[in-house]
């Protein structure tokens, strides 16, 4: 039987730490359901570049939010947070408990602690304030944030140009002012007890399997799938979401480096993402972390996961 308060797992850890595996062998053994956070894999489009499992690889374990959506939606971590909570009430008429899984911190953590962070992907939109603010002055910016967000840029001087394009920033990826956001995200509601499993194997063991993963996914045919996405109607969105593995194979295709410098780039671009996502687990509290790869944390899994649901 169920507690009245609903228990959810969360496996996270930095890409290539093997937490599908982990979270794969601990649902078979609880009866569970993957809810995936991940912000590459949910677009059906991309597989080959993020890596993402395929029907016949869940081994009858159901995910949700795995290949869910097309890459012209707009998917953000409010979008994250409404989606999972249905996903968590349809696992529960299952009668089935709910594995969180993924390296999108920022999703993890707005459906955790309802708490809202930018995430550091896409400076395209950043840059352009900037040029507007050094053609057109930081007042001009300034205006564009009252006009969105007059309570949030009521608080904020002309000059603190970091607020305004960050408030700015916040808007063009929710379309939500910043101070509704700040109202109505936190705290979250106390119906669901978490608990949190970070996987944090060796760096340099890490980096080399990154590097071994990337050398299969052009084995696998990377190039062709982002060239196919690339020609195709979700082209010019794929090219704005600034996605790694696939930016630097469009570089490679638009003619700006030949095919194995967009390698060593993927491979680069990787293990910076990688580096971020240590940096915020880092900083995340009240989680066991596990200093190994998650094929070889399942019995550690089983046991922390037994005492969670028992």
């Amino acid at each position: 039987m169920f507690d009245e308060k609903i228990r959810i797992a969360i496996i996270s850890g930095p890409t290539a730490s093997g937490k599908s595996s982990l979270a794969l062998a601990i649902a078979q053994e609880f009866n569970a359901e993957i809810i995936s956070a991940d912000s590459r894999q949910i677009y059906r489009q991309l597989k080959i570049g993020t890596d993402r499992l395929s029907e016949n690889e869940w081994q009858g374990v159901p995910h949700h939010l795995m290949g869910s959506h097309d890459l012209s939606d707009k998917f953000t971590a409010f979008g994250f947070v409404d989606a999972a909570e249905i996903a968590v009430t349809e696992a529960r008429k299952n009668g089935k408990h709910i594995i969180i899984c993924g390296g999108t911190g920022m999703y993890i953590r707005a459906f955790a602690d309802g708490i809202f962070e930018m995430p550091d992907g896409d400076t395209s939109y950043r840059s352009e304030l900037l040029d507007l603010a050094s053609k057109k002055g930081p007042k001009f910016i300034h205006e564009m944030l009252m006009e969105v967000d007059p309570e949030e840029a009521s608080k904020v001087h002309f000059n603190n140009m970091i607020r305004v394009i960050r408030a700015l920033e916040i808007y063009n990826l929710t379309g939500k002012p910043k101070s509704e956001i700040v109202k109505n995200t936190a705290p979250r509601d106390k119906n669901y007890i978490f608990k949190q499993v970070i996987l944090t194997p060796p760096r340099d063991i890490l980096y080399k399997r990154i590097e071994a993963r990337v050398d299969e996914m052009f084995v696998q045919g990377l190039v062709e799938e982002v060239k196919l996405v690339y020609n195709s109607e979700y082209g010019k969105a794929l090219h704005k979401k600034k996605i790694v593995g696939y930016s630097e194979i469009i570089e490679y295709l638009d003619g700006h480096c030949t095919l194995e410098e967009a390698k060593l780039l993927v491979k680069q671009n990787t293990r910076r993402y990688a580096k971020r996502q240590f940096t915020w687990f880092r900083n995340v509290k009240n989680a066991d972390f596990i200093t190994a790869f998650g094929s070889e944390s399942i019995e550690t899994g089983k046991g922390l996961f037994h005492k969670f649901w028992q």
